[in-house]
């Protein structure tokens, strides 16, 4: 599957889970609905900058929708908390990532 069908897909399934119509999302980052359409479809491909608006607007790293595996994205504040920290933490370097374990196994139990 090529990067701009990906992304597209992962558009489309953050969209639906958020229960947002095309023209919704596009109202939120400049795009007609059938700008969306194009978008999801992976007939054509966003710039860069449109990307991040598309990801900002989900709260969103934009990594995030250029992976293969759809990001999970259940609606709510502790969703986006949850997805923020997973993008936060999957940036980090090998050492540090120990540290950051103990961390959350000292708040979490």
């Amino acid at each position: 599957m090529r990067l701009k069908q990906i992304f597209g897909a992962n558009v489309r399934a953050v969209r639906k889970a958020r229960g947002w119509s095309q023209a919704q999302l596009g109202e939120r980052v400049g795009l007609s609905a059938n700008g969306v359409s194009k978008i999801e479809r992976g007939k054509t491909a966003p710039s860069f900058n449109r990307a991040e608006r598309i990801a900002a607007a989900f709260d969103l790293e934009p990594t995030m929708l250029f992976s293969p595996t759809p990001p999970v994205t259940p609606a709510g504040e502790r969703a986006r908390r949850l997805e923020r920290m997973i993008s936060r933490v999957s940036r980090v370097e090998d050492e540090k990532l120990a540290e950051v374990e103990r961390a959350v196994m000292i708040v979490v139990g």
